[in-house]
């Protein structure tokens, strides 16, 4: 083991961004809170849009891994690869849609089967 020295801490360590780094990212971070205070305090189609996803999200969470695995198969199949640009829309929209269609049906489900008990 090599005794802790002063002298071998790298320089970079020192850098006044390295310092200031953490600083930032909490400001970041206010800043994105704050807004989407602002964005849930208004009623509209795109929040009330982003509740419903909220509401589902553990759901869409659990399946987006094999609905992506899914959704990539079969764009390879017809020749849409992850090279083109039409790829990512159409992944990135497909997974929600097909992940948020997939947990409406799993929560239609659980809610029959309580009521079945």
């Amino acid at each position: 083991l090599q005794q802790f020295k002063y002298e071998n801490i790298p320089s970079h360590y020192f850098n006044i961004t390295t310092a200031i780094n953490p600083i930032f990212f909490l400001i970041e971070i206010l800043v994105a809170y704050k807004i989407s205070l602002v964005i849930i305090e208004k009623n509209n189609k795109i929040t009330n849009t982003l509740k419903k996803i909220g509401n589902y999200s553990l759901e869409i969470y659990l399946i987006h891994a094999l609905i992506l695995i899914l959704l990539t198969k079969i764009l390879n199949k017809i020749k849409i690869s992850y090279e083109e640009l039409l790829f990512y829309p159409i992944i990135w929209i497909g997974t929600l849609c097909l992940s948020y269609s997939f947990a409406l049906l799993y929560r239609k489900i659980e809610s029959k089967l309580k009521n079945v008990k």
